[in-house]
């Protein structure tokens, strides 16, 4: 079977969520799930605190990181 090449992906909110608990100082059991698919996707974080935070992965755009800042 030929695969296609990917222009597009979405990262698992598993992934995310260990993104989350590696790189930011969160409780470590934490919820993680999509709330938007597009430009940004957005995820939502919570705590078992019920603490909300929302996760924004963008992409790189023309100004670079300019944009990213």
């Amino acid at each position: 079977m030929d695969s296609l090449p990917v222009v597009y992906s979405t990262p698992s909110a598993a992934a995310v969520a260990d993104f989350v608990s590696t790189h930011y100082d969160l409780p470590n059991s934490i919820e993680c799930k999509l709330l938007n698919r597009g430009w940004n996707d957005i995820f939502e974080v919570r705590t078992n605190g019920e603490a909300r935070f929302i996760f924004r992965i963008s992409k790189r755009r023309a100004r670079g990181d300019a944009d990213v800042a």
